[in-house]
């Protein structure tokens, strides 16, 4: 299994013909105080082989900041779907980072693994927003 490309995202849904639907796509995110206790979500799309229906994969994940700290490192166990009639076939996933501890702006990657081995990293500028360059005007246009 290879990683196509992983981004982070507001939101995702996998549709019931399998489609991805992926709501604001970003690489920098912003808070007006540190640390902050952020919930992070990410997109992951892959090529699967046939001889890989079915079966269980462990996906890692590993936040580092730009020092190199690791501010978190988890796994997770996911099954590939089965596909009839194809060789290899598009799978699209997501997971939510809940509940990381940020502690300061700066730089972050994410690492994402497959069976311990890294296989993309999705960079992640993390900014301090400063009240006199927020308003309700700024808000308004990025829900649009």
């Amino acid at each position: 299994m290879e990683v196509k490309w992983a981004m982070w995202a507001k939101d995702a849904v996998v549709e019931k013909d399998g489609s991805l639907i992926i709501w604001r796509a970003y690489d920098t995110a912003g808070w007006d105080e540190f640390p902050v206790i952020a919930k992070l979500f990410v997109v992951i799309s892959c090529d699967v082989s046939a001889s890989e229906y079915g079966q269980v994969k462990i996906i890692g994940y590993r936040l580092i900041d730009y020092d190199g700290n690791i501010i978190l490192d988890y796994d997770e166990e996911w099954t590939v779907p089965e596909k009839l009639g194809a060789m290899r076939f598009g799978w699209s996933f997501f997971t939510d980072i809940e509940e990381v501890e940020l502690p300061r702006p700066g730089y972050y990657q994410l690492e994402i693994l497959i069976g311990g081995e890294p296989k993309v990293e999705v960079p992640l500028n993390v900014i301090k927003i400063e009240e006199e360059n927020y308003d309700e005007e700024d808000e308004e246009s990025a829900d649009n």
